[in-house]
């Protein structure tokens, strides 16, 4: 099953550049899920929800992996089976937002206070829990400043939403109107 990805989905990875567009971290992430998938046989779905303008987009890579690698992480084990959904969308006049939601348990918030207040002042090279979604965040906000990065978002019982929030300037690759 997962000998059929092509490797040219796998070796945008190993380029040089820092972004990609939207529809090379999407393939990125289509393969990890194809591998949890073959994982988790029957345990969780996904959807992607972005409009044909979305698809251009600069993301910075490796940005949505480790979002939807904590859907596995802290979202399963509930019972019935984990819902994934990705979807974009423009914020304002100045940026656009990818979500990354899930059905799980949600976060308890005395560890949603940790992971926000971490989002703003963990030494990341200290290690420990969150460093994925620190380590995006500081990718984003050390590129394009305070304003963009990662936010999270929380229903307990009901699932979790993590917002990463890029410059939408940045993403207008040839002049193309959102």
């Amino acid at each position: 099953m997962m000998a059929s990805a092509p490797s040219s989905e796998i070796s945008i990875g190993f380029s040089i550049k820092t972004c990609l567009p939207l529809r090379d971290e999407i393939r990125v992430c289509q393969v990890y899920l194809q591998i949890q998938q073959f994982r988790f046989e029957g345990q969780f779905t996904y959807e992607f929800h972005l409009p044909d303008w979305a698809w251009e987009l600069s993301m910075i890579k490796f940005s949505l992996q480790p979002l939807i690698e904590n859907c596995f992480t802290h979202g399963m084990g509930t019972g019935e089976p984990l819902m994934i959904i990705i979807t974009a969308s423009q914020r304002d006049e100045q940026s656009f937002v990818i979500e990354v939601c899930d059905n799980g348990p949600g976060i308890e918030q005395s560890t949603l206070d940790r992971i926000r207040a971490d989002l703003q002042q963990k030494d990341i090279t200290a290690g420990g829990p969150s460093i994925g979604l620190v380590n995006v965040h500081r990718r984003i906000s050390r590129m394009y400043g305070d304003d963009y990065g990662l936010s999270v978002g929380n229903a307990p019982g009901k699932g979790t939403v993590v917002a990463l929030r890029m410059p939408l300037s940045v993403a207008i690759q040839k002049g193309d109107a959102v």
